[in-house]
Protein backbone atom coordinates (compact mmCIF):
# COMPACT_ATOMS: atom_id res chain seq x y z
CA UNK A 1 0.00 0.00 0.00
CA UNK A 2 3.05 2.43 0.67
CA UNK A 3 4.36 1.86 -3.03
CA UNK A 4 0.77 2.86 -3.92
CA UNK A 5 1.14 5.96 -2.15
CA UNK A 6 4.56 6.88 -3.43
CA UNK A 7 3.50 6.14 -7.19
CA UNK A 8 0.68 8.18 -6.23
CA UNK A 9 2.84 11.15 -5.34
CA UNK A 10 5.41 11.26 -8.11
CA UNK A 11 1.74 10.97 -10.41
CA UNK A 12 0.33 14.17 -8.34
CA UNK A 13 4.18 15.92 -8.64
CA UNK A 14 4.32 15.49 -12.44
CA UNK A 15 0.56 16.05 -12.94
CA UNK A 16 1.06 19.57 -10.91
CA UNK A 17 3.90 20.61 -12.86
CA UNK A 18 2.53 19.37 -16.51
CA UNK A 19 -1.00 21.33 -15.40
CA UNK A 20 1.05 24.66 -14.37
CA UNK A 21 3.08 24.24 -17.51
CA UNK A 22 -0.26 23.51 -19.41
CA UNK A 23 -1.68 26.44 -18.16
CA UNK A 24 1.33 29.13 -18.18
CA UNK A 25 1.88 27.86 -21.74
CA UNK A 26 -0.84 28.67 -23.86
CA UNK A 27 -1.56 31.83 -22.41
CA UNK A 28 2.25 33.04 -23.17
CA UNK A 29 1.69 31.85 -26.31
CA UNK A 30 -1.36 33.99 -27.43
CA UNK A 31 -0.03 37.20 -25.68
CA UNK A 32 3.05 36.10 -28.24
CA UNK A 33 1.08 35.83 -31.01
CA UNK A 34 -0.79 39.13 -30.26
CA UNK A 35 2.08 40.97 -29.97
CA UNK A 36 3.55 39.72 -33.33
CA UNK A 37 0.79 40.78 -35.01
CA UNK A 38 0.73 44.45 -32.96
CA UNK A 39 4.61 44.64 -34.22
CA UNK A 40 3.88 43.66 -37.32
CA UNK A 41 0.93 46.20 -37.85
CA UNK A 42 2.97 49.01 -36.10
CA UNK A 43 5.95 48.48 -38.64
CA UNK A 44 3.26 48.61 -41.62
CA UNK A 45 2.34 51.65 -40.14
CA UNK A 46 5.92 52.78 -39.95
CA UNK A 47 5.97 52.46 -43.37
CA UNK A 48 2.99 53.99 -44.48
CA UNK A 49 4.21 56.82 -42.95
CA UNK A 50 7.67 57.31 -44.35
CA UNK A 51 5.99 56.97 -47.67
CA UNK A 52 3.04 59.85 -47.02
CA UNK A 53 5.81 61.94 -45.37
CA UNK A 54 7.82 61.37 -48.60
CA UNK A 55 5.08 62.04 -50.87
CA UNK A 56 4.35 64.98 -49.10
CA UNK A 57 7.64 66.37 -48.77
CA UNK A 58 8.23 65.75 -52.83
CA UNK A 59 4.69 67.29 -53.71
CA UNK A 60 6.09 70.64 -51.75
CA UNK A 61 9.14 70.41 -53.77
CA UNK A 62 8.01 69.66 -57.35
CA UNK A 63 4.38 72.14 -57.50
CA UNK A 64 4.24 74.95 -55.89
CA UNK A 65 1.05 75.15 -53.95
CA UNK A 66 -0.90 77.72 -51.42
CA UNK A 67 -0.81 74.74 -48.80
CA UNK A 68 2.07 74.62 -46.73
CA UNK A 69 2.45 70.83 -45.83
CA UNK A 70 5.61 71.21 -43.45
CA UNK A 71 3.15 71.17 -40.30
CA UNK A 72 1.56 67.65 -41.63
CA UNK A 73 5.40 66.75 -42.47
CA UNK A 74 6.50 67.30 -38.24
CA UNK A 75 3.10 65.27 -37.69
CA UNK A 76 3.94 62.69 -39.59
CA UNK A 77 7.20 62.73 -38.60
CA UNK A 78 5.99 62.49 -35.05
CA UNK A 79 4.02 60.01 -35.51
CA UNK A 80 6.66 57.81 -36.85
CA UNK A 81 8.60 58.60 -33.81
CA UNK A 82 5.72 57.51 -31.87
CA UNK A 83 5.33 53.94 -33.95
CA UNK A 84 8.65 53.19 -33.17
CA UNK A 85 8.67 54.14 -29.10
CA UNK A 86 5.74 51.65 -29.29
CA UNK A 87 7.31 48.83 -31.54
CA UNK A 88 9.86 49.13 -29.26
CA UNK A 89 7.90 49.13 -26.06
CA UNK A 90 6.24 45.90 -27.89
CA UNK A 91 9.51 44.60 -28.66
CA UNK A 92 10.60 44.57 -24.73
CA UNK A 93 7.23 42.68 -24.02
CA UNK A 94 7.83 39.70 -26.69
CA UNK A 95 11.47 39.13 -24.76
CA UNK A 96 9.94 39.60 -21.97
CA UNK A 97 7.14 36.55 -22.20
CA UNK A 98 10.02 34.50 -24.12
CA UNK A 99 11.89 34.45 -20.80
CA UNK A 100 8.73 34.01 -19.06
CA UNK A 101 7.88 30.79 -20.95
CA UNK A 102 11.32 29.64 -20.78
CA UNK A 103 11.66 30.09 -16.75
CA UNK A 104 7.79 28.07 -17.03
CA UNK A 105 9.50 25.20 -18.71
CA UNK A 106 12.42 25.56 -16.79
CA UNK A 107 10.47 25.45 -13.26
CA UNK A 108 7.87 22.80 -14.62
CA UNK A 109 11.36 20.60 -15.30
CA UNK A 110 12.95 21.10 -11.97
CA UNK A 111 9.33 20.44 -10.25
CA UNK A 112 9.68 17.11 -12.35
CA UNK A 113 13.17 16.15 -11.34
CA UNK A 114 12.23 17.09 -7.52
CA UNK A 115 9.43 15.08 -7.36
CA UNK A 116 11.13 12.16 -9.37
CA UNK A 117 14.09 12.41 -7.18
CA UNK A 118 12.12 12.15 -4.11
CA UNK A 119 9.69 9.22 -5.37
CA UNK A 120 12.91 7.62 -5.97
CA UNK A 121 14.55 8.36 -2.59
CA UNK A 122 11.19 7.23 -0.86
CA UNK A 123 11.66 4.05 -3.23
CA UNK A 124 15.37 3.32 -1.92
CA UNK A 125 13.99 4.10 1.94
CA UNK A 126 11.17 1.83 1.06
CA UNK A 127 13.35 -0.98 -0.15
CA UNK A 128 15.77 -0.51 2.76
CA UNK A 129 13.35 -0.86 5.39
CA UNK A 130 11.05 -3.81 3.67
CA UNK A 131 14.77 -5.89 3.24
CA UNK A 132 15.19 -4.80 7.17
CA UNK A 133 11.79 -6.46 8.06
Amino acid sequence: MAEFNIDQNTTDGNETANGIFGVIKPVVQRIDNQVEAVRKSQLELRAKIEEVSSDLQRISEEQPVNVNFDPYIRRLINSKRRVTLINNIIQNVHDRLERLQRSAEQETNRVKTIVQAESALINVTHGETSDHS
